[in-house]
């Protein structure tokens, strides 16, 4: 099984400004931009299925469960949230954006329960949700169509070379068969 794509965590366009935390669907929509990354979220029918993103460019269902412990273990680890939570008030007010992003994430997902609720909400967020759908689906169309076009010209190179070699092999029949006419004609 391949690794998350943690490396790729940028949070570029997250920017703590664009949400209002005392709103669930807020933290619910920072909870996606900041995972978008290494998971995504669909809606099928009610439910919220997770999708994490592998290195190979492919998404993988996932559960809960293990997004979970991607949050609360791996993500703690790489970004060193424990140091940063250490850190006094001034300190943090001098921080970098990305870890002011970290510890907002982390203030604001704490606790498993947090983190059910953030996505048991996301429910809410039918229209979010189905614009990365869409998204999805026409980029594995554009893939697919692609598939499709190279197998067509393939299929034609590898007709035309089946279609030289019959003319060429015809042409060696002919050949052959003057030739044996000629030499018939010289023994007759």
């Amino acid at each position: 099984m391949e690794s998350t794509k943690l490396e790729t965590m940028d949070f570029k366009n997250v920017k703590l400004d664009d949400y209002c935390f005392t709103l669930d669907l807020h933290k619910s929509m920072f909870f996606i931009d900041m995972l978008k990354n290494a998971y995504e979220f669909t809606l099928k029918g009610d439910e919220i299925e997770i999708f994490k993103k592998l290195n190979n460019g492919i998404s993988e269902p996932t559960t809960r469960k293990e997004l979970i412990y991607f949050i609360q273990v791996e993500m703690v680890e790489k970004y060193e949230y424990s140091t940063l939570r250490k850190m006094s008030s001034n300190e943090k007010k001098h921080l970098p954006d990305k870890e002011k992003l970290i510890l907002t994430f982390y203030h604001q997902f704490q606790t498993v329960d947090s983190i059910y609720k953030a996505i048991e909400n996301m429910v809410y967020l039918e229209e979010r949700l189905k614009k990365q759908a869409v998204t999805k689906e026409r980029m594995e169309k554009m893939a697919e169509q692609k598939r499709v076009r190279k197998h067509k010209m393939r299929a034609e190179r590898e007709r035309k070379m089946a279609e030289e070699k019959a003319q060429a092999a015809d042409k060696r029949y002919r050949a052959i068969q003057q030739l044996a006419e000629q030499i018939k004609g010289k023994h007759q």
